[in-house]
């Protein structure tokens, strides 16, 4: 009975990330902070990097189904540490960290990285102060604090040896002192330091809508606006503000004719989903002019494939989790062929600077 009673404990230790993580085994890990929920990471777990991705997350109950998911074998993959604690030294007891985590790069030496995505879902085009960020610089900073306090502890950390942090943000949400000064929040991240690379979450979504639209316009130039369905006046808003901004007029869904592109993006990637086949089986909106803009990559790669197989019809999508994990990929791969956080941002910015350029 205290054999059972032992591994019940054990087992709802680890699914509610509670449970000392294993240093052996898994190499080459990436500390993931989700905030209160992140699709990317979904995807990361999902798709050949689970063990390589530490998450840390604050709500149990929005990541339960990943830890049931990836803990069946009752191996500690995940911590959890409540929103507001990541400067409280009691939310790292049992946390494990060791060299061999750390990413080894060309010259010898390696990196401790520390992955934030601070992005907010179903908010793509709220910008500035309209837009908040998941996770604040206090919370970032104090975790990685934290565990590089852990390496060095435990001699870890080698002459050479560098610990940086990738924040995925919004860098034009506002961040407001005492004084009344107000700053983006790249700026504040920029004069307070902490955070090596700075990832623009909108830009790389908006970026590839624009890119559809594009190569859309090339193929039909009888398209000469873009219709967004959504039922949040507040997206719409900045939807079309964005947009306006690149020449491109936008129209409410109950305003859209021949010559529209048809952008639909709600609340829910199934509603999103749901919304494109309706409109489809009815013969409203060509499949050719239509993209679906979605949060969640398996609802989107499920949706894309009912709509094949139950309609014979090819619809595009963008997915703000792909583009997120695309984009920390790459990072990656840059700081182990050793190029410094400097030359990666001067990239990271360029690439953002092409994607919006109109063309």
């Amino acid at each position: 009975l205290e054999f059972v009673t032992a591994v019940r404990r054990f087992t709802r230790d680890v699914r509610n990330g509670r449970e000392k993580l294993l240093c052996i085994g898994v190499s080459e890990r990436v500390v993931r902070l989700v905030g209160r929920s992140s699709n990317v990471t979904k995807l990361s777990l999902d798709y050949g990097e689970p063990g390589h991705i530490v998450p840390v997350f604050e709500e149990v109950e929005a990541f339960q189904e990943e830890l049931v998911e990836h803990t069946k074998l009752n191996i500690p993959m995940a911590w959890h540490v409540r929103d507001g604690s990541y400067g409280d030294t009691r939310s790292w007891r049992g946390f494990r960290v060791s060299r061999d985590w750390m990413l080894r790069c060309q010259d010898g030496s390696r990196v401790m990285l520390i992955e934030a995505d601070a992005s907010v879902e179903f908010s793509v085009f709220l910008r500035g102060e309209n837009a908040q960020n998941d996770l604040t610089l206090q919370e970032v900073t104090q975790a990685r604090t934290k565990i590089e306090y852990l390496l060095t502890r435990k001699k870890a950390l080698r002459p050479g040896d560098r610990v940086y942090t990738v924040m995925l943000c919004d860098p034009l949400v506002p961040v407001v002192t005492g004084g009344g000064h107000k700053f983006t929040t790249r700026k504040y991240l920029e004069m307070l330091g902490g955070v090596d690379i700075i990832l623009d979450c909108k830009a790389l979504v908006i970026g590839e809508v624009l890119c559809w639209w594009r190569s859309l316009r090339r193929s039909q130039p009888g398209i000469t606006e873009l219709a967004v369905d959504t039922t949040d006046q507040g997206l719409f808003a900045g939807a079309k503000k964005i947009f306006h901004s690149h020449n491109i007029e936008v129209v409410d869904s109950s305003e859209a004719s021949p010559r529209s592109a048809y952008l639909v993006y709600h609340v829910k990637s199934s509603d999103t989903v749901n919304v494109a086949m309706s409109l489809l089986r009815m013969g409203r909106i060509p499949a050719s002019q239509m993209c679906l803009l979605v949060e969640d990559a398996r609802e989107a790669m499920i949706g894309v494939r009912y709509i094949r197989t139950m309609l014979n019809q090819e619809v595009a999508y963008v997915c703000t989790s792909v583009a997120y994990d695309v984009a920390l990929r790459s990072i990656r791969n840059e700081i182990r062929q050793g190029c410094t956080p400097e030359e990666i941002q001067s990239a990271v910015d360029i690439h953002s600077e092409n994607l919006l350029r109109l063309q």
